[in-house]
């Protein structure tokens, strides 16, 4: 006669408590009044991944919503029936929230890796993807049009845009300029500071988020 197999159940591993994390700050959502809002401390936690768990939240015609601010995301119940979409995109205060939830989203969120990424490579290894890098640019977290491009060229969100890699690549760094994430360094200032007449930006955003 066959027996069924016996199983010893253990303590799990620590690999989902980054995300355990934040399901745990968004447990007030589920009695959450309609109107209310409560706070979230920045520190330790992820605005995307927030915002994931509150869409997966809105069943029927709930409508929550996470807004960004300097010290504390909030968490808001808009009216139901609400469009947590529209109302993203057109928040008077909050650009980066209708940024990251359009077309463009996950494109926005590679370049910010790649210059997260270029602010704590060495000058060395940044000139693997632009040989006419200038040092003096690396040490004023500048970076230039010629290394995102190169960074990006592989990753599926440029290669599968159907506008084209190159149209994408334009529209996701305007987008981050728009939000100040990066500001593009005049022409004059390329040239006479940084000596090279190719398209340079300044980081100014938050690397860490």
């Amino acid at each position: 006669m066959e027996t069924e197999n016996e199983f010893e159940y253990v303590e799990p591993s620590n690999v989902g408590e980054y995300y355990l994390k934040h399901v745990e700050a968004m447990k007030p959502i589920e009695s959450q009044p309609e109107g209310k809002s409560f706070a979230i401390q920045r520190e330790g936690y992820s605005l995307a991944l927030l915002r994931e768990i509150a869409d997966l939240a809105n069943v029927g015609k709930k409508a929550v919503v996470v807004i960004e601010w300097p010290e504390v995301f909030e968490v808001q119940r808009l009216p139901d029936g609400s469009n947590t979409k529209l109302f993203y995109r057109y928040s008077t205060g909050d650009k980066k929230g209708r940024v990251e939830h359009s077309e463009i989203g996950d494109s926005v969120s590679d370049i910010k890796s790649i210059v997260a990424q270029y602010i704590e490579s060495n000058f060395e290894d940044c000139l693997k993807y632009d040989k006419k890098l200038n040092a003096e640019a690396k040490i004023e977290n500048v970076i230039s049009y010629s290394y995102i491009q190169r960074r990006s060229a592989s990753l599926a969100s440029f290669r599968k845009a159907p506008e084209g890699s190159t149209a994408r690549l334009k529209a996701a760094i305007d987008a981050l300029v728009e939000i100040d994430f990066l500001n593009a360094v005049p022409d004059n200032v390329a040239a006479g500071t940084f000596e090279t007449t190719g398209k340079l930006y300044q980081i100014v955003g938050n690397q860490g988020e």
